[in-house]
C-alpha cells in the first residue's frame, strides 16, 4: 500500500524527471550553470566551458521515457547569462511543450509564421522578461532564448 512517505518519494522523483524549464538559465550566473552541470552530470557529456560560454550535451526524458540529447549553449555578458539556444529534435513532445510555454506565459508571436508538422509557429516569440527565437532546421528545432534589456 501507498503510504503518506512513498507518496511524497514518488513526487519528488516525478518533479526530477520533468524536462528543463528553458527560460530559467536567463540572468543566472557562470557559476550557477556550472553547479547545475555538477548537480546532473550524469546526464551531462561533451563539457565545454570558455571564458563567455559554456556548452553541453544534456540527456533528457520525456513523458513516455524517451531519451534525447539535447545540446544547449549559454552566452555570459558580466557573468551572467543572457541568452542560450537549444538545438531540439523536431518532435511532438518539444513541439509541445514550445506551444504549452507560448499559450501559458501568453507569449506575443512576432516575425515569420512557420509550419512544423501541422502546428503553427512565430520565428518569435516576446514574453514579459525575455525573447524566444525559433528556427527549424530539416529536423531540428533550434530555440534561443534572450533576455530582454
Amino acid at each position: 500500500m501507498f503510504n503518506k512517505k512513498s507518496f511524497v518519494l514518488v513526487f519528488i522523483l516525478t518533479l526530477c524527471l520533468f524536462p528543463l524549464k528553458s527560460q530559467d538559465f536567463l540572468g543566472k550566473s557562470k557559476s550557477d550553470i556550472l553547479q547545475f552541470i555538477e548537480k546532473n552530470k550524469v546526464r551531462i557529456s561533451q563539457n565545454e566551458v570558455q571564458n563567455d560560454s559554456i556548452s553541453f550535451l544534456y540527456e533528457e526524458e520525456d513523458e513516455i521515457n524517451r531519451m534525447f540529447n539535447i545540446n544547449y549553449t549559454f552566452s555570459f555578458l558580466n557573468d551572467t547569462c543572457i541568452c542560450y539556444s537549444r538545438r531540439l529534435p523536431v518532435n511532438s513532445y518539444f513541439l509541445k511543450t514550445i506551444s504549452d510555454m507560448v499559450s501559458t506565459k501568453n507569449g506575443k508571436s512576432l516575425g515569420d509564421m512557420l509550419s512544423v508538422e501541422g502546428e503553427t509557429f512565430y520565428s518569435c516569440y516576446e514574453f514579459e522578461n525575455f525573447f524566444l527565437r525559433l528556427e527549424f532546421e530539416e529536423d531540428i528545432i533550434i530555440e534561443k532564448f534572450e533576455e530582454k534589456r
